[in-house]
């Protein structure tokens, strides 16, 4: 069985409950790959190692990047406040992948991030030709990830959006899903009752944003 290893990172404080969302949803997806034979879906965060800094305080990030380097895909989630550590995370998960193909690096801004720390590191992306996506709402990540990794991986899986709820056949993926997605899956049409079936072309465009996501091959120094 395939097994696809996806390491997120952030601000934990700004996104304590959203990355606690995030692994809740993911494990729903896992259990129904896993049963379905298609795939082992593995989570990782920095709160899942005992040997990370945050909480042995020891500076032993250098394990903590072995399993960002890795990793099949690695998400970073910024809002107001862009800490070190993860711009590091980062540069190791970027700089592993122009080499090995390892570790593919999706960054996402939240829209409405407006400090100066945010506002600098994306110029300072852009100077560096990284890539980011800028979101509404935290959904939006999941929702991508999960089109993505049906789509890349040929799993050819059947959603479908019922009473605020993204499902694989009878088993729910998504609780309440946010309406702004909801919404941009159905065209704005009245459903709250109905059950709305994902087309192919609604699935590609909703993970195409991650799907043209490029990186320039270069020599890494």
């Amino acid at each position: 069985m395939k097994k696809l290893d996806i390491f997120i990172a952030s601000s934990i404080v700004e996104f304590s409950s959203e990355r606690e969302r995030f692994v809740i949803v993911m494990g729903r997806l896992h259990d129904y790959l896993y049963e379905h034979n298609l795939c082992n879906l593995v989570i990782s965060r920095c709160e899942d190692f005992e040997y990370s800094i945050l909480k042995t305080g020891t500076g032993t990030q250098d394990k903590l990047n072995d399993q960002i380097k890795n990793s099949d895909l690695t998400l970073f989630f910024f809002g107001e406040k862009i800490g070190s550590v993860s711009k590091e995370e980062l540069d190791i998960a970027y700089n592993n992948y122009l080499i090995t193909t390892k570790s593919k690096p999706f960054v996402f801004f939240m829209k409405n991030s407006s400090s100066h720390d945010a506002i600098n590191y994306k110029y300072e992306l852009l100077n560096r030709n990284i890539p980011f996506m800028e979101v509404d709402n935290f959904d939006e990540i999941i929702v991508k990830t999960i089109f993505y990794i049906n789509h890349t991986n040929n799993f050819n899986l059947d959603f479908r959006i019922y009473k605020d709820k993204l499902w694989i056949d009878d088993e729910y993926i998504i609780d309440n899903i946010s309406s702004s997605i909801k919404i941009d899956i159905i065209y704005n049409k009245e459903h709250e009752n109905k059950v709305i079936n994902l087309s192919d072309s609604d699935k590609l465009r909703l993970y195409s944003a991650m799907d043209n996501i490029n990186y320039h091959k270069k020599e890494v120094k």
